[in-house]
């Protein structure tokens, strides 16, 4: 993971770029945040997205699985589908 947020923001904006999102929201979760999972999934819904785009699946604190009952996860390198299948490589 990035220690720089900047750097984090331009990676998920060219990332949702690349995949042709419409980026709504950039979700930033403070060390120590109050059931961080709860309030990622709470956002997809609220915003009725497809995916939660992240710098690399470590960002999500491996909860991957979890948010993706609601939606894809996508990273650069790997894709969680919808429904929680197991990590997969983008070819």
């Amino acid at each position: 993971m990035s220690a720089d947020p900047r750097v984090d923001g331009r990676l998920v904006r060219g990332l949702a770029e690349a995949r042709r999102y419409d980026l709504c929201r950039i979700l930033l979760i403070q060390p120590g945040e109050y059931l961080p999972t709860v309030l990622t999934v709470q956002t997809v819904l609220e915003h009725r997205a497809d995916a939660v785009l992240a710098p690399a699946l470590a960002h999500l604190g491996g909860t991957e699985r979890a948010v993706a009952l609601v939606c894809d996860v996508i990273t650069p390198r790997e894709t969680v589908r919808r429904g929680g299948e197991s990590p997969g490589r983008h070819p």
